[in-house]
């Protein structure tokens, strides 16, 4: 999974709201998921991201992205704003 800044700057942004600061959390990337750790927190949080494109009877690709949190492939999200109120749910416990 290609990193991409927005998705970082999308958690950093709900950190700071929630009142947290920048030492107070990291972000790291390995084998294609991004985990975030929250001190204090017992886990980190973590999501995938999979494209998959196919072609249609017109000939046209369809590109479909969908994501997958804390390493569940049984349940999959196919929106980004999913995939942060997960995060926000994460925050809360």
């Amino acid at each position: 999974m290609k990193f991409l800044i927005k998705k970082y700057k999308d958690f950093e942004l709900i950190l700071k709201k929630k009142g947290f600061v920048k030492d107070e959390y990291s972000s790291t990337k390995s084998k294609g998921h991004l985990y975030v750790k929250v001190r204090d927190y017992k886990s980190s949080f973590s999501f995938f991201r999979k494209k998959e494109s196919s072609i249609n009877n017109n000939g046209q690709f369809l590109v479909r992205t969908t994501y997958y949190i804390n390493g569940n492939k049984n349940v999959s999200y196919e929106n980004w704003n999913e995939v942060l109120k997960a995060f926000l749910t994460y925050l809360d416990k």
